[in-house]
């Protein structure tokens, strides 16, 4: 199995931020939208679909590899958009194929190796089209980011995911005597070698 996380032509709505980055690169808490894909599937192969003009320079920065056209066979694959800012537990690993929507717009696609077979060499937009229309779609909740206010809105929940996510907790260094913690130990982190 291999993730693809893939720009929609919802892109252009999150302009200026999304002009010069893929939208999975938007940060909305402590961490970029692909991060909180990945934790959910940290086993699991990544690759990226972005906008043609920003491969070359995406290539650099992530770990999977980016607009390779070799990636969208062999294996069963989830398709995963880059505007969902995907909480914990979110979306199973395994299940029927199937399409995932979410006001319209694609959230997720799940697809077997032997079905991409008949779709081999497709352009990746005409492929996503291709598989809604011919795979079952399910209606889904979704937190997609639509809008750059969308990051806002969301950003409380999704700092507290983040450090959740992290699982650190806890004072680890010395303390001045005057500093006076408000509210549970649970929810702070400071590293040994913080200085205070």
């Amino acid at each position: 199995m291999r993730i693809c996380v893939f720009e929609d032509q919802k892109s252009s709505d999150l302009y200026p931020m999304a002009m010069t980055r893929p939208t999975c690169e938007l940060k909305c808490g402590h961490t970029l939208l692909w991060q909180k894909i990945a934790r959910n599937f940290e086993d699991i192969e990544i690759c990226f679909f972005v906008r043609d003009f920003l491969a070359d320079v995406y290539r650099d920065k992530v770990p999977g590899a980016v607009n390779d056209g070799e990636k969208l066979t062999g294996t069963d694959l989830l398709f995963i958009n880059g505007r969902w800012l995907m909480g914990k537990g979110e979306l199973a690993r395994t299940g029927d194929e199937h399409v995932g929507l979410c006001e319209g717009a694609v959230a997720y696609i799940r697809v077997k190796a032997s079905t991409l077979e008949a779709y081999k060499g497709q352009p990746l937009d005409q492929l996503i089209e291709t598989l809604k229309e011919r795979l079952p779609n399910t209606q889904v909740k979704a937190r997609m980011i639509n809008y750059p206010w969308d990051l806002i809105n969301y950003n409380p929940d999704a700092i507290q995911e983040d450090f959740e996510a992290q699982n650190r907790q806890g004072i680890h260094c010395t303390l001045p005597r005057t500093t006076e913690l408000l509210g549970s130990e649970g929810n702070i982190y400071i590293a040994p070698d913080a200085e205070i």
